[in-house]
């Protein structure tokens, strides 16, 4: 049994052809994944009622654009994307990640979402159903 998320990558081709390629990382960390679990959640709120005191009626501020963001920098390890310069676009940090991100163009951003969704889809789908498998996750008899 592995207890910690390993470093490994692999590398994408969101854009069609060879030319561009994004690395992303094949697992998340404990603290990544969490982080990714609570990305649209802006804020709580919880009613007051005619007495003034709280209500069990508790509701969420949901920023989607957040969460959509945070995903693709979570997963986001490298690229090869240049800027209008032909320079390959800094993202070795987090602040640069997410700023590089935010000024594509929708469409790319898209593209790159859209590949790391069905590769994250795709590396569920190897953990829940090992190859040869017959889709059954009971535990084999001795």
């Amino acid at each position: 049994m592995e207890f910690f998320a390993g470093t490994e990558t692999d590398t994408l081709y969101p854009f069609g052809g060879d030319q561009y390629w994004i690395a992303v990382k094949r697992e998340l960390t404990a603290g990544e994944d969490r982080a990714l679990a609570h990305a649209a959640i802006g804020r709580g709120t919880r009613e007051v009622g005619p007495d003034g005191q709280p209500t069990n009626e508790v509701g969420f501020a949901l920023d989607l654009d957040k969460a959509a963001f945070k995903k693709v920098a979570l997963y986001l390890h490298e690229w090869n994307l240049t800027d209008r310069q032909k320079r390959v676009v800094d993202i070795g940090t987090e602040a640069k990640k997410v700023a590089a991100l935010r000024n594509l163009k929708p469409p790319q951003f898209r593209a790159i979402e859209v590949a790391i969704d069905a590769y994250v889809l795709e590396r569920l789908i190897e953990k829940k159903v090992p190859s040869g498998s017959d889709g059954s996750t009971a535990p084999s008899a001795p």
